[in-house]
């Protein structure tokens, strides 16, 4: 199981994946992606939210699927590993893990929203 952090501990990210992304295109390009990719975390930061109230099983899979796939494009290897193991848990729906895992994965969501905010507020560069 992953260990649960505390909520106070703000992680680094190397986002170098990303950054090499935004290199490829326009900075109108890159500001178009960071604000796409912020808007899909915060919509799956509050699918996960009401998700957690259950737990809504087939909701935290979907959701943990969508931040596999948004973690693994930006380069968030942390986030994509807790990502990965929720979603492992909540396939075998294990109430107990997978609540035990719910302030790791929203703290380490909420770092990558911090980090895509910061770097939005840049033009995304």
């Amino acid at each position: 199981m992953i260990p649960d952090r505390q909520a106070a501990a703000v992680r680094k990210i190397d986002i170098t994946p990303l950054r090499h992304l935004l290199q490829l295109g326009t900075k109108r390009d890159a500001t178009a992606l960071v604000s796409s990719l912020l808007n899909d975390l915060q919509i799956t930061k509050s699918g996960f939210e009401q998700a957690w109230k259950g737990p809504d099983f087939a909701a935290l899979r979907a959701n943990s699927h969508v931040l596999i796939a948004l973690a693994g494009t930006i380069g968030d290897t942390d986030l994509h590993g807790v990502a990965q193991h929720l979603n492992g848990l909540a396939h075998g729906q294990s109430t107990a893990e997978v609540t035990d895992m719910k302030s790791t994965t929203m703290a380490s969501l909420d770092d990558l929203i911090s980090v895509l905010l910061h770097l939005h507020g840049t033009g995304g560069t």
